[in-house]
């Protein structure tokens, strides 16, 4: 374990599969997913089930832990948050 966290964004499945592949895609074991096609869902967390969220809806998926957890995700990331968050790990790193 070196510690090293990756969050990435994106917003179609081909987009995913062109950036990181089928194979990238399992060195990501959490995962959310907003309402989306029934095969798109399948293809990233093995259900469908991401195509019967309604809006404001996402899941949380973990495929070592074995979780599918639905969830209400109420707002955005603050950006000024997510930077002191990377400030202080930075901080971490340094030392």
């Amino acid at each position: 374990h070196l510690g090293v966290h990756t969050i990435a964004w994106v917003d179609t499945l081909a987009s995913l599969e062109r950036i990181v592949g089928r194979q990238g895609l399992s060195e990501f074991d959490h995962r959310v997913l907003y309402q989306m096609s029934a095969n798109d869902s399948a293809n990233i967390i093995d259900s469908a089930a991401a195509n019967a969220l309604s809006l404001n809806r996402a899941l949380y998926f973990s495929e070592e832990l074995g979780i599918l957890e639905k969830f209400r995700p109420y707002a955005e990331v603050d950006m000024g948050w997510l930077r002191g968050i990377v400030e202080r790990r930075k901080a971490v790193w340094r030392t």
